[in-house]
């Protein structure tokens, strides 16, 4: 189980898988360009080689040109990350070694902490709950994670 939390930790949604998480995220990052903010400064998408063959000719000035004329070639999908910068994406062949779950946990973790908000997995839940039973005073390894709400556990 996964809670996202605000920055004063309020549960915000649960879900059961970093999949989960990375597709709400994403859709909630799809409807910030009413203000003028780029939608494209974070993003998480997987291309399918097919897809890139057909336009792979026409993407000359983008970024990740080379890598998609790569994933034609070698007939791979292509993963493109951005976290918060698309002139300068995270570009990954998807190969039976490439760990997806990894890259959505990393991406989640970062977009997470540039918006205010926090990931709590599994025993860092069951420790939060108990937090708001007691004083935070009595649980100094917390204040590591309440200050820095993107750290991993154990701290």
């Amino acid at each position: 189980m996964i809670i996202l939390r605000d920055n004063k930790f309020h549960t915000i949604k649960m879900f059961k898988t970093e999949g989960e998480l990375l597709d709400y995220l994403k859709k909630q990052e799809s409807f910030k360009n009413s203000d003028g903010q780029s939608r494209y400064n974070w993003g998480f998408s997987r291309y399918s080689h097919k897809l890139l063959a057909t336009c792979v000719k026409e993407m000359k000035d983008m970024p990740f040109a080379y890598m998609a004329s790569q994933a034609v070639q070698q007939e791979c999908d292509l993963i493109v990350i951005c976290k918060g910068d698309w002139e300068k994406p995270s570009l990954f062949l998807v190969t039976l070694d490439l760990d997806i779950a990894a890259l959505q946990k990393d991406w989640n973790e970062h977009y997470c902490a540039a918006h205010g908000m926090s990931i709590w997995r599994g025993s860092e839940m069951m420790v939060f709950d108990r937090l708001l039973q007691k004083p935070y005073e009595n649980y100094p390894f917390l204040l590591k994670k309440i200050e820095n709400p993107h750290l991993s556990w154990p701290l």
